[in-house]
């Protein structure tokens, strides 16, 4: 069964209060994040007209209880239409009875992450799968070698120059999925475009972060990403909630613009650390 909201996080969302009311030119957002035992504040009724497409997590497909095993899956081809993730690991698009579309991820042996640092990151994502905008571990095991299933939704990446209203709802959906991350001791560390998953609606999509904890191993086996946070580059790779907070920024600035808010034509750690922003 999936894990409840502490009892701390659920006290402090009801005394909250119900949720205003769009004033002063200032948006309303509905997305923050709460646990699916827990309601919105606020109903679709209620929602300002400019976000009346902003969904629920009643539009998510239920996660299987039962275990699931490698067996499962249903291989859908080779790693084409599949969100990229770091050298060390390949995805596969696949099929699972009662749920649908997945990605299966594995540790291919290309890099240097082994099976136990694998398993334990992903652990961690597991930790806080019960946050609505955080994609679930459908399921995860360590033969025929280390791998995990998530969702197989496309991902943020590419979509740039979406509108300013849908864009901040995402952001503020995924500040609340990173909050409760961090309050559980749970950091990323790779917030991008690429591990937000998009699941499709009628309205605006839904959106989920991936890869929690797993990402940032692999891209730290990899060598150092263009979207790495400065504390990640100047004091040798340390990882906080600062780095989360760097990177989501980084990510809707992206969504806005189609662009990174600094030169990258040169080398990374040079790029983040040493040119100016772009105006």
């Amino acid at each position: 069964n999936r894990p409840s909201k502490s009892n701390a996080e659920l006290r402090r969302l009801e005394a909250r209060g119900p949720a205003p009311d769009v004033s002063n030119g200032r948006y309303f957002f509905r997305g923050e994040g709460l646990s699916r035992r827990h309601p919105y504040p606020t109903p679709m009724s209620e929602l300002p007209r400019d976000l009346a497409s902003a969904p629920g997590p009643g539009v998510l497909p239920e996660v299987p209880d039962a275990t699931v095993a490698y067996t499962d899956f249903r291989r859908a081809g080779s790693g084409e239409g599949v969100a990229p993730w770091a050298r060390g690991a390949s995805a596969t698009a696949a099929g699972l009875d009662g749920y649908g579309r997945v990605e299966l991820v594995e540790l291919d042996g290309r890099g240097t992450a082994n099976g136990r640092s694998f398993l334990a990151a992903v652990e961690s994502w597991e930790q806080v799968t019960d946050h609505d905008h955080v994609a679930p571990v459908v399921g995860s095991g360590k033969r025929p070698r280390p791998w995990v299933a998530t969702v197989g939704d496309p991902t943020l990446a590419g979509r740039a120059n979406t509108e300013l209203a849908r864009t901040l709802w995402v952001g503020v959906c995924l500040a609340g999925a990173l909050a409760y991350a961090h309050d559980e001791g749970v950091v990323h560390g790779a917030v991008t475009p690429g591990r937000v998953r998009l699941h499709p609606t009628p309205g605006w999509p839904f959106p989920r972060l991936d890869g929690v904890g797993l990402t940032r191993l692999l891209e730290e086996e990899a060598g150092t990403s263009i979207r790495a946070a400065p504390e990640r580059l100047a004091l040798r790779g340390e990882v906080g909630p600062a780095t989360d907070v760097y990177g989501l920024a980084l990510t809707i600035y992206e969504a806005l613009t189609g662009d990174l808010p600094y030169v990258t034509d040169a080398d990374p750690r040079e790029a983040v650390l040493g040119s100016a922003p772009v105006p």
